[in-house]
């Protein structure tokens, strides 16, 4: 079985039925991509990894991962909210590793960056 994208232009009209038959990896493949993949916000992410991989081990408080909620497809947001708090934000987590490791997977798991990831989502109004 594989499982076909919910639509091939990846826009907000997406629904919490489309995600439907989707593993936890699956959906946070999913978010990744919508994340790196965003026209308007994708280099962004990429650029606040590259900024503070290096630093993260000398920032305290340690910094804080900024993503856009606008990102995300409506429907794969209802379907994050819908699985609960605690794997929400597993999966948003292992995604912000990931995009870490985008710039240098050996430095990220070398010096323990996962245990110190925060991150947060600036909010923006949904259209």
């Amino acid at each position: 079985m594989t499982l076909e994208p919910p639509n091939e232009t990846k826009t907000k009209e997406a629904t919490i039925e489309d995600y439907s038959n989707y593993t936890l990896a699956a959906i946070e493949d999913e978010v990744l991509y919508c994340f790196l993949s965003s026209k308007k916000n994708g280099r962004f992410y990429y650029a606040q990894a590259d900024f503070y991989l290096n630093r993260i081990n000398i920032f305290k408080p340690y910094p804080v991962f900024v993503l856009h909620d606008e990102d995300i497809p409506e429907g794969l947001e209802n379907k994050l909210d819908n699985l609960g708090e605690a794997i929400k934000k597993r999966i948003i987590t292992n995604v912000v590793r990931r995009i870490y490791e985008t710039i240098d997977e050996r430095y990220v798991h070398i010096n323990g960056i996962h245990g110190k990831l925060k991150w947060r989502f600036l909010e923006h109004s949904k259209e």
